[in-house]
């Protein structure tokens, strides 16, 4: 059996909350995580560096979004 790893949560990050049919009306949830993740890159100060493995996630997701972290 393989001894679990300790991992650690860095940082987050998520865009604001919005109404529906507003400010997100016509934004794809991968221009959303796009969004927050260049918000956490900037936050954290992580331009250029190499991540080891990033969660992700929508609340509601398209069929099309099957692998939407990958895509972004």
């Amino acid at each position: 059996m393989t001894q679990p790893r300790r991992v650690a949560i860095v940082g987050g990050n998520r865009i604001p909350f919005a109404r529906s049919n507003g400010p997100y009306a016509t934004a794809s949830n991968q221009d959303m995580l796009t969004a927050a993740l260049e918000g956490l890159i900037e936050r954290f100060n992580l331009h250029g560096l190499r991540m080891g493995e990033v969660a992700t996630g929508a609340v509601l997701k398209h069929s099309r979004d099957f692998n939407l972290t990958r895509e972004c």
